[in-house]
């Protein structure tokens, strides 16, 4: 059941994005680049905010190395806030795996795109011994497929940049459930 949009005027909707967006941005510095996400805070307090070259490069570089996962996140989360996850236990897992996919797939994309020399691998030969092992139903193996992937995420980019991923992600879906399925005020 898709959920009822509250008309809200543009600007409204644009004020909130900026907002959570802001709120985003301090936590996915404070999680890559500490030091220069509290520089910036205390610049920004005293009225003169600055970014040093290093840390702006750290917190791009994040964005820019977790471009797959944080797609995947954003797909889920427009997903889960536009109500168009069916009433099926089953279904709801089957999709989470395949926009974590898509996420994979669309994040190279955008790396090839963008002339940007990486590419994330989903590893299918370990997929397969985690389906493999996986005793169960269907449901089982799909998540235990879902854990897998998430976990090969986690140990490929670190405790910091998979939660500035989940970060980043959350926000990009919010953000584009916000704005791009909006009703006229």
């Amino acid at each position: 059941m898709a959920q009822e949009t509250v008309a809200h005027s543009l600007d409204e909707d644009l004020s909130d994005v900026r907002s959570v967006g802001g709120w985003a941005a301090i936590l996915v510095a404070l999680l890559v680049a500490p030091e220069a996400a509290l520089t910036y805070v205390a610049g920004a307090v005293s009225g003169h905010p600055e970014l040093d070259g290093e840390g702006l490069k750290l917190l791009v570089s994040a964005l820019v190395l977790t471009g797959p996962f944080s797609i995947a996140i954003g797909l889920i989360v427009l997903a889960m806030l536009r109500g168009w996850f069916p009433s099926s236990r089953s279904s709801r897992i089957g999709i989470v795996g395949a926009l974590l996919v898509a996420g994979l797939f669309l994040g190279n994309l955008l790396y090839g795109v963008a002339g940007i020399p990486l590419q994330v691998v989903l590893d299918t030969g370990e997929l397969g011994r985690v389906l493999a092992k996986q005793t169960g139903n269907l449901e089982m193996k799909l998540l235990a497929a879902i854990f897998s992937i998430v976990a090969g995420y986690f140990f490929l980019y670190g405790p910091a940049y998979f939660s500035a991923a989940l970060v980043s992600g959350t926000f990009a879906g919010y953000a584009a459930s916000k704005l791009l399925f909006r009703r006229r005020a």
